[in-house]
This record gives structure tokens, sequence and C-alpha cells, in this order.
């Protein structure tokens, strides 16, 4: 979404409502895609299972589609669906390289919830439909095409995909602000449903899980990322069929350049017995040839930095 327009509620040129409609606009110009022939809120591998679902609002991925409220009450009218696109936020970013034996083409998607959203302080942890905040489906696809000087006719073109997805650490807490301390907001009995909603969508929708958490185990931080880290060992405790892995980020990566790729390769592999296990998706001439039968689930606080250099790796 490049441009967009807003429809100003009175027309009497006041200052501040000016200011709003720029505001709004200027949201929604911002990392919002659509397609009228793919359906960009569902994965590689979903969408070869629902071959030949045209990709209107009612057979996107609710979860990932942000203008479903605009559109409701214009639906409920009777309004042919046809006229209305589901919208993604997130993010899309495709790089081709050439020179190589096969040419290859890189394409990474990242796909935003839409059914926990909010601003930073204002949106944390876990809601009563097992919902998380900054809840993120990230796919990492490779398009290999087959030598321009190949024997056989066929195209021979072979798309492989590995999808991981992060999450606000599932526990009902808040944090008013950076310099507030956290408060879990529930105990873990009562927050045990909301739990289970949570861990069940995730195995129904993607297979085995591996949950790896990367809050911090320093004295420092304690009565921070210490208390959701009991939290969620509570809550796997309660459960019992929770694979949940613990690993201090910042006490195993110390950032120093020499290192650093060390490190990182330790934490991996720590975890990869489980991530080769659940494989990846493969398709070669639109013909599945593998699946991914499970999925890595990080969160750190504010499941950005940490668990973007986990993802990465």
């Amino acid at each position: 979404v490049k441009v967009t327009e807003a429809i100003p509620f009175t027309v009497t040129g006041d200052s501040q409502e000016s200011a709003a409609i720029v505001a709004v606009r200027e949201l929604l110009q911002q990392n919002f895609y659509f397609s009228h022939d793919l359906d960009v809120t569902r994965r590689l591998q979903k969408r070869l299972e629902r071959r030949g679902t045209p990709a209107v609002l009612s057979n996107a991925d609710p979860r990932y589609v942000w203008n479903t409220r605009l559109c409701e009450p214009l639906l409920r009218q009777d309004v042919n669906e046809r006229f209305f696109t589901p919208v993604m936020q997130g993010f899309v970013q495709l790089q081709d390289l050439q020179g190589l034996p096969s040419p290859m083409r890189l394409l990474l998607i990242a796909r935003k919830g839409s059914r926990h959203a909010g601003t930073r302080y204002n949106a944390r942890g876990l809601n009563d439909e097992g919902e998380v905040a900054n809840w993120v489906e990230t796919e990492m696809l490779v398009k290999i095409a087959k030598p321009s000087n190949a024997a056989t006719a066929s195209s021979g073109e072979t798309w492989l995909a590995l999808t991981q997805v992060r999450g606000s650490a599932p526990v009902f807490w808040e944090q008013k602000s950076s310099t507030s301390s956290l408060a879990v907001t529930r105990a873990a009995k009562l927050s045990n449903i909301a739990f289970g909603k949570h861990m069940s969508w995730i195995q129904q929708e993607y297979g085995e899980v591996l949950n790896l958490s990367l809050l911090s185990e320093a004295p420092a931080k304690r009565d921070l990322e210490g208390a959701l880290k009991q939290a969620l060992k509570e809550q796997a405790a309660l459960h019992g069929n929770v694979n949940l892995k613990h690993v201090d980020f910042h006490a195993r990566v110390t950032g120093e350049e020499h290192e650093f790729e060390r490190e990182l390769n330790s934490i991996y592999n720590d975890i990869a017995e489980s991530i080769e296990a659940f494989g990846f998706f493969e398709m070669q001439e639109s013909a599945p040839q593998r699946r991914q039968a499970g999925v890595l689930r990080t969160n750190c606080f504010d499941s950005l930095d940490r668990t973007n250099l986990l993802q990465y790796q």
C-alpha cells in the first residue's frame, strides 16, 4: 500500500483534525500489503493445501487480516466481498542472486498478527482468546531455477520455505513504560486456559512446537525478565506437554565481534535437533515434495532484537 485516503468526520478545516487525518494516512502507508490474485495472509505450504481458493476476504487467514473491521459493516449489508481485498501488515523483501549455476531468488515475508495489536507498552503478553502481542509469522523462501543449459524441457523450478514465529511471552503481564516495573497480572492457574488456547492453535497450525525463551537470568533483570521466566515455567509445569527451553541470550552472546558467530552457533547447536526434525517445505513444479512438520516459537522481552538475531541464525 503506497497511497491512502481518509474521509474526514467534518469539513470545518480544524487544524487538529487535519493533523489527525494526515497521521492516519501515514500510518496506513507503512508496511501494508495486498494482492488481488495471491493470498498474502498464508504461507506457501498452506496456500498449496488450499489451491484454487480465490484470494478474497472470507478465504484469508483472519489472524493476519488488518482491514476486517473496516469491511464488516458493508458486508453485513450484503455488499459483495469481491469489492474487498484482504490487507496484511508486515514486511516483504525480494532479492535475486545472479551469477550462480542455478539462478536463485530470496524472498522474506513477515506477517504481523492483528488479534492482539497495539503499541509497545499498551499491548503485552496474552489475552483471554489465546492471542499474544507482537505476533509475527516469518517465512523465508528460496526459488531455485533450473540452469539455462539443463537438458530437459521442463522448467524444474523449485521453491524451499522455512517458517518461524515469534510473540510476546504468553502469560498475562504488563509494563507501563521502560522505567516502570513489570507486573504479572494473573496467577498461573488463572492463566491456564488462555495459555492452553495459545499453545493449542500453534500446534494445530504448525505441528510440533519448540518454545524458545531468550529472557535474561541476570540478577539485575530478576524483577523484569526473571518474573516472566518464572511465569512461563509455571505454565509449562501445569500443561506438561509444552516443549519450553530457556536460553539466556545476553549471557551466551557477548557481542564481541570475533566471537559473535561462534556464540550464535552454540545456541543453534542446542536446538538443532528439534529444528532439523521439523524440516522445511519443498515444492517442485507446483508439486509438494516435503512439508515442514513443526515450528520454532521465539520470545525475548519485546520479541525484537534478540529474537531477530536468533531467527536470522
